[in-house]
């Protein structure tokens, strides 16, 4: 199996990608450092053997997520899996009154998930996509009353981001939308709606399991985290680690996909 990792220099695509990388597979990565595993002695290994093949540049440049699908696809290669794990991480410094964090750009998720798709070769069968977002974007996600200043305040410039993310995921993977529309300047890009994007594939042509996430938290547990639909809600605590949600992408989604394919799920403790 071979995998294309986006966002696989850190957290959930780093600890996913060793995972898989560990079990045998092999993996491209586009990262905007191809140095940063110079001195990671778990990841060193996979890159000397080739299993792991580096790709400099940005997901927000679509040139270069383009030249990540070509390295991937080498000598008529498949890609199995896309992993998905962006995100931009609020700072301090970005936090205004009026807003809370922001980020920069606005759209950091969408306009990269954009890129991915409407650069993916028109291979068959295509590849499959897994994607990380949050609880808390969509009516039918999962939110605990108490976590509702956070994410309604602090966090809402992120989330309008990750919706953007989400309704595009939904049209592609032919999920019935029934949420409010995304902010036009968040699934605009170079003036062009996201509807509208060259190379964008078909309503309902792909198959696509997005992961909606509770908060991070250190894993003080050996077992696999529990998968619970968001039309089940949330037991227990909410929190989960990204070592966790790596095992679950790994030894969970990936091993019994048809199971959570064309799913949106929450991931918990």
């Amino acid at each position: 199996m071979h995998v294309l990792v986006f966002g696989g220099s850190r957290n959930i695509g780093y600890f996913t990608t060793l995972r898989l990388l560990n079990q045998g597979h092999s993996a491209t990565l586009l990262l905007r450092n191809t140095s940063v595993f110079d001195n990671d002695v778990r990841m060193q290994p996979h890159v000397e053997s080739g299993r792991a093949q580096l790709v400099q540049g940005d997901a927000l440049v679509s040139d270069d997520v383009k030249s990540a699908w070509d390295k991937a696809t080498d000598y008529g290669r498949a890609v199995d899996y896309v992993i998905f794990t962006i995100g931009a991480t609020p700072d301090m410094s970005s936090f205004k009154l009026t807003k809370g964090f922001t980020i920069n750009p606005p759209n950091i998720t969408t306009k990269a998930i954009l890129n991915v798709l409407c650069t993916m070769p028109d291979s068959v069968p295509r590849p499959k996509l897994i994607a990380a977002t949050s609880i808390g974007v969509t009516k039918d996600s999962p939110l605990p009353l108490v976590y509702k200043p956070l994410y309604g305040y602090l966090l809402r410039e992120p989330h309008a981001d990750k919706l953007g993310l989400e309704r595009v995921l939904a049209h592609v993977s032919g999920r019935e939308w029934n949420d409010r529309e995304p902010r036009t300047e968040i699934t605009t890009v170079d003036e062009v709606k996201w509807q509208d994007r060259k190379g964008l594939p078909p309503f309902g042509s792909l198959e696509i399991l997005i992961l909606r996430l509770p908060i991070f938290a250190d894993s003080n547990h050996k077992s696999a985290p529990l998968p619970l639909t968001t039309n089940a809600g949330l037991s227990g605590t909410y929190t989960i680690s990204r070592e966790e949600v790596a095992h679950f992408i790994a030894e969970s989604a990936v091993k019994s996909w048809d199971q959570f394919k064309g799913k949106a799920v929450t991931v918990s403790r």
